[in-house]
């Protein structure tokens, strides 16, 4: 009877010792958090963004001639009017959204350029897992939609950990 209650307690402390110890990566955690809530601030950018453009659609006509040398008229709706640089948080925010809250302590900006339209996160100073999770979301928002760089408003991408200045660029559009 003692040999078993022996086992028994060294049974009971083994478990007991592989119970405490914690397989969980708490860094991948923490990158795992830093991505999704990145996501969901440039899911919510993108929405603001559509809802602005569906508000604010602009008509373009122009007489055309048929085959048979009859005009008409023919007209599509586009999208011409882009918010500028000084007027954009209150052009778009908040009737078309809320303008999520930057991370790190970065600042967001707006922007439009040749390449198209975009929001650009800069600044502050990026947890090693926020650097990641923006690389990792890259992919899922769409191949060139999200480019890391030292520089806002430009198309050359980085790895994020690698940029000195760190600027997220957002495209919202491209011309």
């Amino acid at each position: 009877m003692p040999i078993q209650q022996l086992v028994f307690a060294l049974f009971l402390q083994a478990l007991i010792a592989a119970g405490s110890i914690s397989i969980i990566n708490p860094t991948k955690i923490l990158q795992i958090r830093a991505k999704y809530g990145i996501e969901t601030i440039y899911t919510d950018l993108r929405a603001s963004w559509l809802s602005y453009k569906k508000a604010n659609p602009a008509l373009s006509c122009q007489t055309l001639t048929s085959p048979e040398g009859v005009d008409y008229e023919a007209c599509y709706v586009t999208f011409t009017n882009y918010p500028t640089n000084s007027n954009w948080r209150t052009t778009i925010f908040p009737s078309h959204g809320f303008l999520p809250h930057p991370v790190d302590g970065m600042t967001w900006t707006y922007d439009t350029n040749a390449t198209g339209a975009y929001f650009c996160l800069s600044g502050g100073n990026p947890k090693s897992s926020t650097l990641s999770a923006f690389d990792s979301i890259k992919d899922t928002l769409g191949v060139g939609q999200l480019v890391t760089a030292n520089n806002c408003g430009v198309t050359n991408d980085i790895k994020a950990a690698e940029a000195h200045n760190l600027a997220v660029t957002y495209w919202v559009e491209k011309f």
